[in-house]
């Protein structure tokens, strides 16, 4: 059995290097560098500046970490709007839908009590003749006022 040779050199397309290594630089270093150095001129100014200046810098700062929040905020409530409008069409189509079901389950529902009174006829009918024979006997026995 013959091993493969892992020593091939693969080749390498320099433009496409070049390219990724620029958008590389672009993409990621480049905004990272930008907001220490931002950061750090930030930090700067609010050393500078007297008690009026923190407060001022604290209360952008507040908005600035808040900003991120509502933004975020938006995704539940695009959320909540698809299903309110998602409910209102739905309550405009399936009612003639819920009447046949409501039409299906009456038919079920006469159908069932139906069975359960067959099934319950003979023994209310014994009862009642009972009661009856037992009335009539009763009443035999008792004089009339």
């Amino acid at each position: 059995m013959s091993r493969p040779d892992h020593t091939e050199k693969v080749e390498v397309n320099r433009d496409t290097q070049a390219k990724h290594r620029r958008e590389s630089i672009l993409q990621i270093y480049m905004p990272v560098i930008l907001g220490a150095i931002l950061f750090v001129v930030g930090a700067v100014f609010v050393g500078w500046g007297g008690a009026a200046d923190v407060s001022r810098w604290a209360d952008t700062s507040v908005i600035w970490l808040l900003a991120p929040l509502l933004l975020l905020s938006l995704i539940p409530l695009a959320i909540l709007i698809a299903v309110i409008i998602g409910l209102v069409r739905l309550s405009r189509v399936l009612p003639p839908y819920l009447f046949r079901v409501q039409k299906w389950a009456s038919k079920v529902e006469h159908g069932v009590h139906k069975g359960c009174d067959m099934l319950v006829e003979p023994f209310i009918l014994g009862k009642s003749i009972r009661a009856s024979i037992r009335a009539f006997f009763g009443r035999l026995g008792k004089p009339s006022s």
